[in-house]
């Protein structure tokens, strides 16, 4: 079943995923270099997901394309076909489903080792020249499934989009620069391992 962003809520609040070091790596100015998502001339950088992937990473995927367009005014386009990669990616997948995500770890491209055989972990990691054509890429890895989608949904409430917008009607922080400062950034297993939310609605 796929998690949906209320189940992410949930997540995001019982596993304190609140303050993780992908936060202190997002900028909103050019005065820094790093990976862009915004690009000169008002585009933004495509999102990638194999459709191979879970249908649940399929839709974190999706909805953080959505997400960057809430934020800078412009969608980013969601790539599925690893035929027809764009110059610059944001590549979204789980270890073992997703065939680039496993070429790039199997080439060390990618660290996955405090992520792989975990539970709900996740990394996000610039790569430059992943793959042939492709200049950089932003790498969401997942340990699992979940992991996957939880580093998708991450990114996606660092650049501006509260998971409360959905539910609760948060406004969106607009942005006109998007970028993630040259590294890597693992998020561990949650401390707890079941999670969720009980709201009382009588």
């Amino acid at each position: 079943m796929a998690i949906t962003r209320r189940d992410w809520i949930g997540g995001v609040i019982a596993a304190g995923l609140l303050d993780g070091p992908l936060a202190a790596a997002v900028r909103f100015d050019r005065r820094t270099a790093g990976f862009d998502i915004t690009l000169p001339g008002g585009g933004v950088t495509p999102v990638f997901v194999d459709a191979e992937d879970w249908a649940g990473v399929r839709r974190a995927a999706a909805d953080l394309a959505a997400d960057i367009g809430r934020v800078t005014g412009t969608a980013a386009p969601l790539l599925t076909d690893p035929a027809r990669l764009a110059p610059r990616i944001i590549l979204v997948g789980a270890l073992g489903r997703s065939p680039l995500i496993d070429r790039l770890a199997a080439a060390g491209t990618i660290d996955v080792a405090d992520v792989r055989g975990r539970w709900e972990a996740f990394a996000v990691q610039t790569v430059a020249h992943p793959f042939p054509g492709v200049a950089e890429a932003l790498v969401i890895v997942g340990s699992d499934k979940r992991g996957a989608i939880y580093g998708a949904y991450d990114l996606s409430r660092i650049i501006g989009v509260s998971p409360w917008y959905w539910w609760a009607d948060v406004p969106v922080t607009r942005r006109a620069h998007v970028s993630v400062a040259r590294g890597r950034y693992a998020e561990g297993s949650p401390a707890v391992k079941y999670r969720g939310i009980f709201l009382n609605d009588e």
